[in-house]
């Protein structure tokens, strides 16, 4: 899996995570955000290698589903790119409060 799919499924799970049951979050954070191979995970969490392959396919599933359906990773990409053109056009008083709604938002 390329660096961006693996990306994009973390960012993905940190927006809609808590949708998710805790196992089903948790594996996820494990296998993108920890980088743990599925042999790993599947010791943590005492199932087999297929059972924790089986966890992140249906995860990522749902993750791309919820994206789909509420697009907040689309619409907040979009608003901070919105930002970055406005602090470019403006004064340095305009955009240093900009900066700190930039801020604001990729806490998000």
């Amino acid at each position: 899996m390329s660096k961006e799919i693996n990306l994009k499924i973390a960012l993905l799970n940190d927006y809609y995570g808590n949708l998710l049951t805790k196992y089903q979050s948790d594996v996820v954070k494990m296998y993108y955000d920890q980088d743990l191979s599925l042999a790993e995970i599947s010791k943590i969490c005492n199932v087999s290698r297929q059972a924790i392959k089986d966890v992140l396919k249906r995860t990522e599933k749902k993750l791309e589903e919820y994206e789909e359906k509420l697009g907040l990773v689309a619409r907040v990409a979009n608003i901070k790119a919105k930002i970055q053109s406005y602090i470019l056009e403006s004064d340095e008083d305009t955009a240093a409060k900009l900066n700190k709604l930039l801020e604001e938002v990729e806490k998000i």
